[in-house]
């Protein structure tokens, strides 16, 4: 249920993922096993270590979109919604408008989830965990960031947008429009 906003707002923008994104994540992805698999672990130690990232994966695909829903429902008090049913583009969005600032700031607050998956990393290295849990959050953090890339393209997108624009957000893209007043239209 989006609506749009009256005439008195021009559209300005509109954000999407751009195929580029998909592309550079894909890469991450790539490399990133490459990495393991040159690590020298045994078939045990690798098998753990994809079992440790599945479940993290798993756990942070509902932890990233219910970030953008907890922080957009405390700055704004509107409703949101959370798709998990695409396994490529699983989304959250705003059921009404937004204004911009707050959608910025909800669009950014998943890095919380790389911040933890970071620490954990951090902390299981120097606790001297075993190497599958170890390099399992080294992974996922790498990955969950590399996901994160059009959620912060969109934020630096949206940073000079007047402070008076709203979006109306469809999950996957979004409309941005700036306030004209009346004796400008």
């Amino acid at each position: 249920m989006s609506c749009l906003p009256s005439r008195e707002y021009k559209r300005i923008l509109v954000l999407s993922i751009p195929w580029w994104i998909k592309v550079i994540t894909t890469i991450t992805g790539i490399i990133v096993a490459v990495f393991v698999l040159r690590q020298g672990l045994s078939v045990q130690e690798l098998l753990f270590t994809l079992l440790v990232m599945i479940l993290i994966m798993i756990i942070n695909r509902y932890l990233h979109e219910k970030c953008h829903a907890w922080t957009f429902q405390i700055l704004t008090g509107n409703p949101t919604e959370i798709r998990l049913n695409s396994l490529s583009q699983p989304f959250c969005r705003m059921l009404t408008p937004c204004p911009v600032r707050p959608y910025i700031i909800g669009t950014l607050a998943p890095l919380a989830v790389v911040t933890a998956l970071g620490f954990g990393c951090s902390l299981s290295y120097l606790t001297k965990s075993h190497v599958s849990i170890t390099t399992g959050l080294a992974i996922t953090t790498i990955l969950t960031l590399s996901g994160m890339a059009a959620d912060i393209l969109w934020a630096w997108r949206l940073r000079n947008v007047p402070p008076e624009s709203v979006v109306i957000d469809h999950g996957i893209s979004a409309e941005v429009y700036i306030h004209k007043p009346k004796e400008y239209s």
